[in-house]
């Protein structure tokens, strides 16, 4: 299943329970034009698309390189989730 987040270009495979969790809990989901930003291509290590990189308080806390599964996506976001209710 694939929820488009109403942001250009950006279709992440979530289940709905991870998508209402990223709503109530107000986190962003972005995506970075490596052509356009070549300078955070190399602060954040991108070296290969996709990569998906969670973040909390600006610190890296979950990246990953390559084909990433939905369960693997709902399992980082969902974990994600839980340490910011704690």
């Amino acid at each position: 299943m694939f929820v488009d987040l109403d942001l250009p270009n950006v279709f992440v495979p979530l289940h709905p329970q991870i998508l209402n969790q990223i709503k109530i809990n107000n986190l962003d989901i972005n995506n970075l034009n490596i052509e356009k930003n070549p300078l955070l291509t190399k602060i954040y290590e991108i070296s290969a698309l996709p990569t998906l990189i969670l973040f909390r308080d600006g610190e890296i806390i979950w990246q990953k390189t390559g084909l990433v599964t939905e369960s693997e996506i709902n399992s980082a976001v969902g974990s994600f989730i839980q340490v910011l209710n704690c």
